[in-house]
């Protein structure tokens, strides 16, 4: 078989796997890191949709350590945070936010095999008190020692393999989850 036809058997496998319903939100992160490594895990744990918004900070990324993901992952900028998480929530996604506060849960008490939109905070000042309000859930991750929180883009990878245990166990990376133009538009790459 010659080599551009395994290449698109290939795409046509990581494309029937992908959870289209399932999307990462970064609120104003800004570390060039930490974005690659998030763009990274959603290729890795098959989530095609990674949204955006900068407040003014550039957003930029690593492309050593994105590894090329960014080719794979659509990576889209939001410029009315407030209104794209209203959207979504009209169409049926759940929005969950990470954030340690009074009320959040834990993350894997969350069933994330619904359509759902991941928001990650920023390193600093977390996520913004507009989508906060919006949420229908703010989830944590259960810290033990001393520091009571994980760098945001080890954050994203931890919830992210809950989804993919949750979404395997129920057998959603056997079903294709894709739009059928987006998912023909990527086979023409």
């Amino acid at each position: 078989m010659e080599r551009s036809e395994k290449r698109k058997q290939r795409i046509r496998s990581v494309l029937s796997r992908r959870q289209y319903d399932a999307v990462v939100f970064l609120d104003s992160i800004r570390n060039p890191h930490n974005i690659a490594a998030i763009m990274r895990t959603c290729d890795a744990a098959g989530i095609q949709r990674l949204l955006y918004t900068s407040n003014g900070g550039v957003f930029s990324f690593s492309r050593e350590i994105s590894s090329g993901s960014e080719k794979w992952v659509d990576v889209e900028k939001v410029e009315e945070p407030a209104e794209v998480i209203k959207w979504f929530k009209k169409n049926g996604y759940r929005i969950y936010t990470t954030a340690l506060l009074d009320e959040s849960v834990d993350y894997r008490s969350v069933d994330w095999t619904e359509p759902f939109v991941l928001v990650m905070g920023n390193e600093v000042s977390g996520v913004s008190k507009e989508i906060l309000e919006l949420s229908d859930r703010v989830v944590k991750i259960p810290m033990y020692g001393m520091v009571q929180s994980l760098n945001v883009s080890v954050a994203c990878g931890v919830v992210l393999y809950e989804v993919v245990r949750q979404r395997e166990e129920k057998g959603m990376y056997q079903e294709k989850n894709f739009p059928e133009e987006i998912y023909k538009r990527w086979l023409r790459l």
